[in-house]
C-alpha cells in the first residue's frame, strides 16, 4: 500500500516553529534508519518469506524518506545521518542473523515507539489548529507505520515472545527514544 499524499501543501521548513522543525529532523532520521533497517535485513537474511516482508515495508520507508528529502533541506537534517545509516543497518543485520522471530520483534518494538511519536506530534499539531497538510501526511506516514507494526505481529505475536525478546524490545524502545532526542538537537 502507497503512503497517501497529503491534502494540504507543505510549507517550507524555515516557515515551521522550531519545536516543529526538530521533530521534522528526527523523523527524517528516524525514516533514514527504517530503510537502513530493512536494508539490513536484506543484506543478511536468506529466508524467502522474511526477505518478501522486508523489501515490501523498505519500499514504503523509501518512500516516506523521499518525502522528507525532498522537503527538507541538507541544512535542516540531523548531523548524525551516518550514524543513523550504520545503526539502522546493524538494528536490522543483527536480527536477521538470529531469525524471524527476532526481525518481527524489532520491527514491532520500533514501529510501536515510532507511531507514538507521530500520534504526539499530530496531537500537537491538533492542539495549534495550524499546518494542516503537515498533519495530514504526519497522519498517513503513521497509518503505513501502524501497518508495519500489524504485520510483524501478525508474524509473530507477543504472546510467544520469550523473556529475551521483551528485554529486547525494551533495549529497542530505549535507543529508539535516545536517537529522536539526539536528532532533535543535532
Amino acid at each position: 500500500m502507497n503512503s497517501a499524499a497529503p491534502v494540504m501543501p507543505l510549507p517550507p521548513v524555515a516557515q515551521l516553529p522550531e519545536w516543529l522543525q526538530a521533530e521534522l529532523r528526527s523523523n527524517h532520521a528516524g525514516e533514514l534508519g527504517a530503510v537502513f533497517i530493512y536494508r539490513g535485513i536484506l543484506t543478511v537474511s536468506r529466508d524467502h518469506q522474511l526477505r518478501n516482508f522486508a523489501a515490501e515495508h523498505l519500499h514504503q520507508e523509501e518512500e516516506h524518506m523521499a518525502t522528507f528529502d525532498a522537503w527538507l533541506k541538507p541544512s535542516q537534517r540531523s548531523l548524525l545521518l551516518p550514524v543513523w545509516r550504520i545503526a539502522g543497518f546493524m538494528l536490522g543485520a543483527l536480527p536477521a542473523l538470529i531469525g524471524p522471530a527476532a526481525v518481527f520483534t524489532t520491527i514491532d518494538a520500533v514501529e510501536r515507539f515510532v507511531i507514538l511519536h507521530y500520534r504526539s506530534q499530530i496531537s500537537q499539531l491538533d492542539a495549534s489548529g495550524q499546518w494542516g497538510g503537515v498533519t495530514a501526511l504526519l497522519r498517513s506516514f503513521c497509518s503505513d507505520e501502524e501497518r508495519h507494526q500489524a504485520d510483524a505481529l501478525r508474524r509473530y505475536p507477543m504472546r510467544r515472545r520469550t523473556t529475551i525478546a521483551l528485554i529486547w524490545s525494551s533495549a529497542v524502545s530505549v535507543s529508539s527514544r535516545i536517537s529522536v532526542a539526539l536528532a532533535r538537537r543535532f
